[in-house]
Order: structure tokens, then C-alpha cells, then sequence
């Protein structure tokens, strides 16, 4: 078995969490690979401890610079403008309805309603 070439070097490696204190702590958390075989690695804990994980529950940590800009994305367009754009496409979709939507007929129930069956006693 061989293994990933991010397992490799020593470097940050996600490791994901079995046990979180609440639905709101992150799934993942950024560790330090020391040492890896292709079944266990040895890793730094964010808090300084260290400890043997399996490689089935590391993942890539990625690049830094993916992780400071993911709120920062711009496409060129203002709220307001963006806005404004989304209403004129709904105002268009709504005053025109095209033929197709004229000829669906809404599916019913082939089934034969009876009223309940009551015990007159």
C-alpha cells in the first residue's frame, strides 16, 4: 500500500474529531504530522499534546491562502446592484408564462373516495 505524497513530508494535516462537546465545534482541526506508516501517524495536537492516529482520518490541510479569503469574495457586482438584477429576472419570469405551462393539468388521485363506513348501532 502505498501512501499519498502529502502523508510524506511532515507538515499541517486535518485530523477529524470523534468526540466534539457541542454540534457547534469544528469536525476537523488542524494538527502537525511528525511521523506516518501506512496504517498510523504520529501527530502534534493543536494544544501541544501528541498521539497516534489513523491515516483514514487525515485529510490535506489545503493552502492558507484558500482559508483568508473564502469571506472575502468579490464578483464585481454591489448588494444593491445584485438585487436589482434578481428582481428584473423574476419580474420577467412572472408576466410572461409560456404555452407549456398553460397545458399542464394537475395530476389527481385515480383513487374513488367513499364516505367512512359507520357502525349504526
Amino acid at each position: 500500500m502505498s501512501l499519498p505524497t502529502w502523508l510524506l513530508q511532515s507538515g499541517p494535516a486535518l485530523l477529524k474529531r470523534h468526540v466534539r462537546p457541542s454540534k457547534n465545534d469544528p469536525l476537523v482541526e488542524e494538527v502537525e504530522l511528525l511521523q506516518v506508516n501506512p496504517q498510523y501517524a504520529h501527530v502534534r495536537l493543536p494544544d501541544g499534546r501528541e498521539t497516534t492516529v489513523s491515516i483514514r482520518h487525515l485529510a490535506p490541510a489545503g493552502s492558507p491562502s484558500a482559508e483568508g479569503n473564502e469571506g472575502d469574495v468579490s464578483f464585481g457586482i454591489s448588494p444593491s446592484e445584485a438585487n436589482t438584477k434578481m428582481e428584473n429576472e423574476d419580474f420577467e419570469q412572472g408576466s410572461d408564462p409560456g404555452p407549456a405551462e398553460d397545458r399542464i393539468i394537475p395530476r389527481r388521485s385515480s383513487r374513488t373516495r367513499r364516505p367512512p363506513e359507520r357502525l349504526d348501532l
